[in-house]
């Protein structure tokens, strides 16, 4: 899931910046924004074991790249669900034992990511506002 930002009327504000503190806004607002977003998806994230929370971690990748990531293989699943589909074998289950089951009922989306980037989306342009400030207080 990639996610491009754009926002609208700080334009002025940044032409007044010299290219090494526009440099630095840049990256001060993608760190915290990454930062923000993998916090948010930890703490929406269902909790059985606690794996897939404290797997949500943010890094830099590049120079104004940043990424939000979880290591649970399994996140995509819960984020996105998944449709019934034919098993037609044996199935351990916790605490129960082996069950045969002929047709997985699939996983309601649970949306913890999607839920999280709602929550950023309305507090970016004050986190930007923050940061900028900090950056340049004039």
């Amino acid at each position: 899931m990639v996610i491009e930002i754009s926002m609208k009327g700080v334009e002025e504000a940044l032409r007044k910046l010299s290219p090494e503190l526009y440099r630095k806004v840049l990256i001060d607002y993608l760190n915290a924004s990454a930062e923000l977003v993998a916090s948010l998806s930890s703490e929406h994230a269902p909790r059985r074991t606690g794996k897939l929370s404290s797997s949500i971690r943010a890094s830099r990748k590049g120079e104004l790249l940043f990424e939000v990531a979880s290591e649970a293989p399994y996140s995509i699943y819960l984020e996105k669900g998944v449709s019934p589909f034919t098993l037609n074998r044996p199935v351990m289950i916790d605490n129960i034992g082996w069950r045969f089951i002929k047709t997985h009922l699939g996983i309601k989306p649970i949306g913890f990511i999607s839920r999280a980037l709602a929550i950023w989306r309305q507090a970016s342009n004050k986190l930007f506002q923050q940061i900028l400030e900090e950056a340049n207080p004039d």
